[in-house]
């Protein structure tokens, strides 16, 4: 009877090992991938340079033309714009997420807004003019 004990004990320890080792090599990397890619995707940095390199490209635009870039629908952003430059402050709900602003240069005149409580923006050319409103 102990020896069967000892067996039955062994497998559970064998199959538990099997089960933190499967979760460790499949399912944590793609949970991880998945938290590191909202965060850095939904990052200040990111989105500030990604906005400006697409806003200065609308600025090359022949004719009239608008552009919808939608940041996120989890998070809040406040963005900032000052003659050329765009600087963007995400609302994270979580505490350990990294709430620091992050500013780029655009390279074309915008003005000065502050558009705020927003999920991305709306940049609308129109002649020589150029106007960003709050996405929806």
């Amino acid at each position: 009877m102990k020896a069967q004990g000892k067996a039955v004990d062994f497998l559970c320890i064998v199959l538990g090992i099997i089960i933190l080792v499967s979760f460790f090599l499949l399912v944590f990397p793609k949970i991880l991938d998945l938290v590191v890619r909202e965060l850095v995707g939904s990052s200040a940095e990111v989105l500030a340079k990604q906005s400006s390199g697409v806003i200065t490209l609308l600025g090359a635009a022949t004719h009239n033309a608008q552009l919808s870039y939608e940041y996120s629908k989890e998070i809040n952003y406040t963005v900032n714009i000052k003659n050329r430059v765009i600087g963007v402050i995400p609302h994270y709900t979580t505490e350990f997420a990294e709430k620091a602003p992050y500013n780029a240069a655009v390279g074309i005149e915008l003005g000065t807004k502050k558009i705020e409580d927003t999920h991305g923006i709306i940049v609308k050319k129109q002649g020589f003019n150029f106007e960003v409103e709050k996405y929806v």
